[in-house]
């Protein structure tokens, strides 16, 4: 009975924090050859998260920070991709729309991030 009920305040503590405008969902793809790797995060205002993956041949580490700027959601991206013999370091900020997409493209890797 006490898991349920922690997990049912767990529920209403969160629940309007992920309601909120300011907060949002973001689901991210990496590309790079033929494979696809997803990844999901959920973000508050004024908030950072990071997903790292690791695999013998194949390491992602993407940070983003997620702020508001006149109605649209401001994220600042670190994205490390390691891939055989090859390394990719980049750093952007963009400005994405509610349920908008953006995406960073370079010769051999593409991070498209979409807000849900």
């Amino acid at each position: 009975m006490k898991t349920l009920t922690s997990s049912l305040i767990l529920a209403m503590l969160c629940g309007p924090a992920l309601a909120d405008p300011a907060a949002a969902q973001l689901k991210i793809a990496v590309s790079s050859g033929k494979t696809v790797r997803n990844y999901d995060m959920a973000l508050v205002e004024n908030s950072c998260g990071e997903v790292r993956r690791e695999e013998a041949t194949t390491r992602d580490e993407i940070k983003t920070c997620m702020h508001t700027e006149n109605g649209k959601l401001r994220l600042d991206v670190e994205w490390n991709l390691r891939e055989h013999d090859r390394d990719l370091h980049t750093k952007f900020v963009t400005l994405a729309a509610p349920h908008g997409k953006v995406e960073f493209v370079s010769d051999t890797a593409k991070l498209a991030i979409s807000v849900q």
